[in-house]
């Protein structure tokens, strides 16, 4: 167009990097594009984009039609998508965003004879709008948890953990399923079912972590061997010191954007995991000792205790973003750490408790770790899109558990003698 030169400058109100790409402009027209971050965009929360358009030179007809299109109607919707921009004056776009992570918005503008004056992309990044009541939940969480480790610290007995360290077979098939196989199930699970690098890189990390409380929970509830449980999670939260940061060298790279990122390993996270379940049991252990009648009304209290603690935990997240191919990943991984725990165990010729606890400790990993490995390595949302496939796994991993948990209570209650399920044949 002769006698004058558009601009662009647009302003969008976003929270991360926004790019904005001028190369489909017309050849040998160079563009000046400016951004501004102005504020976070939070999902469930109207914002804005501030479209101003600027030339270089006065003309006569200098009205024109900016039409906003987002790339994924279904996590951001522009509320007036199409506006008339005059020479001078802003357009004003209201957002409103719905589900967190990355998107985009195609921005059109067109001249009174239709012709496409300019045709640009803007990225815009959506934040989780974090609420105080998913703090108080964590909060009475993490005071049942601690509870919970106490009560389960009166039902141990050290002499079995002894002789459980004097002839580790148990700890050593744990260690070995957990932190050699289950990383690479984890790593190709990944590759196969999961298109987003993030959610890929998710699944890896809790691939790659230690055991955690839940399989504690799970394995006294189940009637498996708690002592041997117990001790196969400390263990493992030790030497996650060393081998989590080994298979998170070997190969996290490869899952992310272009190795942008440095995977960091949560040292403080895995000792404060450690402090969190030795000291509570430490203090169990004290009150058998000292208070007996102590320790058996906590053996009263401890299975209504549990399935609070699984309850709360699996209802601090909201799985927006689950998809099938997630599930279908997680069921992967959590049946194939099932599998290859028991397995092993049988092979070794473990008994059907100690079978019980090396298959649920090497299936269940320890999420809480997993998350602090995604929130200091990866920006927001980033993080949080990663840890989606982490929050579906223990889901479909749990709950078949909880299922069965029930199915075992219930038969103790109308036939008072131990279910198929905790006896000592498989």
């Amino acid at each position: 167009m002769e006698g004058f030169l558009w601009f662009l400058a647009v302003c969008v109100a976003v929270s991360g990097e926004v790019e904005v790409g001028v190369e489909d402009y017309a050849p040998g027209v160079e563009m000046g594009v400016e951004v501004f971050v102005v504020e976070p965009l939070k999902e469930r929360q109207e914002g804005e984009v501030i479209i101003r358009i600027l030339q270089e030179f006065d003309f006569q007809n200098n009205s024109l039609t900016l039409v906003a299109e987002p790339d994924e109607p279904w996590r951001l919707e522009v509320v007036e998508p199409k506006s008339i921009a005059v020479h001078g004056e802003n357009v004003t776009l209201k957002l409103l965003p719905r589900w967190l992570g990355r998107t985009g918005i195609r921005i059109t503008v067109t001249d009174q004879m239709g012709s496409i004056v300019v045709e640009d992309d803007v990225k815009v990044t959506i934040l989780r709008q974090l609420r105080l009541v998913d703090q108080l939940f964590l909060i009475f969480f993490t005071c049942v948890v601690v509870v919970n480790n106490v009560n389960m610290g009166c039902q141990l007995d050290l002499s079995v953990i002894k002789a459980t360290l004097k002839r580790p077979i148990g700890p050593a098939v744990g260690f070995f399923s957990q932190f050699t196989v289950m990383p690479l199930v984890s790593y190709f699970a990944g590759l196969w079912f999961l298109e987003d690098s993030f959610s890929r890189l998710g699944l890896f990390v809790l691939g790659c972590s230690p055991g955690g409380a839940s399989s504690n929970f799970f394995t006294l509830l189940l009637h498996g061997d708690v002592d041997l449980s117990i001790t196969m999670t400390t263990i493992s939260m030790i030497a996650a010191l060393g081998m989590m940061p080994l298979w998170l060298w070997i190969l996290a790279k490869s899952l992310t954007p272009e190795g942008e990122y440095t995977i960091q390993v949560p040292y403080g996270q895995l000792i404060l995991s450690l402090l969190f379940l030795t000291v509570p049991l430490a203090c169990g252990l004290l009150i058998k000792q000292k208070r007996p009648k102590w320790a058996a009304i906590s053996d009263r209290i401890i299975r209504p205790l549990t399935f609070i603690n699984i309850g709360i935990y699996s209802n601090l997240f909201v799985l927006k973003l689950m998809t099938w191919n997630m599930v279908l990943a997680g069921a992967i991984l959590g049946v194939g750490g099932f599998s290859l725990g028991a397995t092993a165990a049988r092979i070794f010729r473990l008994s059907a408790p100690q079978i019980k606890a090396v298959s649920i400790e090497v299936a269940m990993q320890n999420v809480a770790v997993a998350m602090v490995v995604l929130k200091l390595s990866l920006p927001n949302p980033d993080a949080d899109v990663g840890m989606v496939p982490v929050v579906v796994q223990f889901l479909v991993t749990g709950m078949p558990l909880l299922l069965l948990v029930l199915v075992v209570t219930i038969w103790e209650w109308k036939w008072g003698n131990p279910s198929p399920t905790s006896s000592d044949q498989i």
